[in-house]
C-alpha cells in the first residue's frame, strides 16, 4: 500500500511541475479573498459614494446647461425686440427722410422753375441722380 501512495505522490509531483500555475492561481485567489473579505463592505460603500457623487455632478452639469440655454433664449428674445424697434425706427426715419426730400425737391422746383438746366444739375447734386445733359 505504501508503494501506491508513493506512485500517486510521484504522479502528483510530476503533474505539479508541469501545471504549477493552476494551484498557484487558486492559492493566490484564496489568499486575496482572506485578506480583502473584511474590506468588501467598505469597498462597496466607497463605490456607492462615488456613484452618488457622479450622479450629483451630472445633475449639476445638466442644471448649468439648462440655465445657459435659458439665458441664451432670453438674450435672443431681447435681441429680437431691439432689432424690431430698430427696424421700426428705420422705417419711420426713412418715411421722414422721404418727406424731407419731397419738400426739398418742391422748394428747388419752385425756386428754379424758370431754369430747367440749373434745376436738373442741382437735383443731381442734391439727390445723387445722374444728370445726362
Amino acid at each position: 500500500m505504501i508503494s501506491g501512495v508513493k506512485i500517486k505522490a510521484k504522479l502528483f509531483w510530476t503533474w505539479l511541475k508541469h501545471h504549477w500555475k493552476i494551484p498557484a492561481v487558486v492559492l493566490y485567489t484564496f489568499l486575496m479573498w482572506l485578506v480583502f473579505r473584511k474590506n468588501a463592505t467598505a469597498t462597496l460603500a466607497v463605490l456607492e459614494i462615488k456613484k452618488e457623487s457622479y450622479k450629483k455632478e451630472v445633475d449639476a452639469l445638466n442644471e448649468a446647461h439648462k440655465m445657459e440655454i435659458e439665458k441664451r433664449d432670453k438674450i435672443l428674445a431681447e435681441y429680437d425686440k431691439v432689432l424690431e424697434k430698430l427696424e421700426e425706427k428705420y422705417k419711420h426715419n426713412m418715411f421722414r427722410l422721404d418727406s424731407e426730400k419731397k419738400a426739398r425737391a418742391k422748394r428747388l422746383i419752385e425756386d428754379y422753375h424758370d431754369d430747367p438746366e440749373s434745376l436738373s444739375k442741382l437735383m443731381s447734386v442734391v439727390f445723387g441722380i445722374d444728370y445726362v445733359g
